[in-house]
């Protein structure tokens, strides 16, 4: 038998294994866990008018809201709201912010975020095979924009604006 072929093969397949192996353990460093933070913040709120910033999602009945924060370093967040009806806890919205400070000096700040997606459900009645039922209609909102200057006069008075584009799309 003629083993010449396979091995050189072989030899081939195993040189660069071995490189990449030794490239791999060569460069790697272990983290230094104080130096790098995720921080992870949580609030529960309830309302009885379910409001929104945006007046036409705005629920009009009592309502749950969750806000989650995860900020793993000094600029990019993420930051995901989940909204439910009291009633059947039915959802109401469920927005997945992303936000960056693109300046963060002493005085001026501009962060700027998208919304990805943004989800708005609203309870529609429908007939199906003759019988009026209830179903839960989703409109997405892409793209979702969001500029926020803001600019801090003194220690405890600060002006800004925010600024929200979105678009639907059904």
């Amino acid at each position: 038998m003629n083993f010449s072929g396979s091995t050189t093969s072989l030899k081939k397949a195993l040189l660069l294994f071995i490189s990449l192996n030794l490239a791999y353990n060569t460069f790697a460093q272990s983290r230094d866990s104080t130096k790098h933070v995720l921080n992870f913040t949580g609030a529960a709120s309830v309302t009885n008018n379910g409001f929104s910033f945006i007046p036409s999602f705005s629920l009009g009945k009592p309502a749950a809201i969750f806000n989650f924060n995860v900020n793993g370093g000094k600029r990019l967040s993420f930051e995901p709201e989940f909204r439910f009806a009291l009633e059947g806890a039915k959802p109401w919205s469920f927005i997945f912010i992303w936000r960056y400070k693109l300046v963060n000096a002493e005085k001026f700040k501009l962060t700027i975020g998208t919304h990805l997606p943004a989800l708005n459900f609203k309870t529609v009645p429908v007939v199906k095979n003759g019988a009026a039922q209830d179903l839960i209609q989703v409109q997405r909102f892409f793209p979702v924009l969001e500029l926020a200057p803001n600019y801090l006069i003194s220690k405890n008075i600060s002006i800004g604006a925010f600024y929200l584009y979105g678009h639907s799309r059904k």
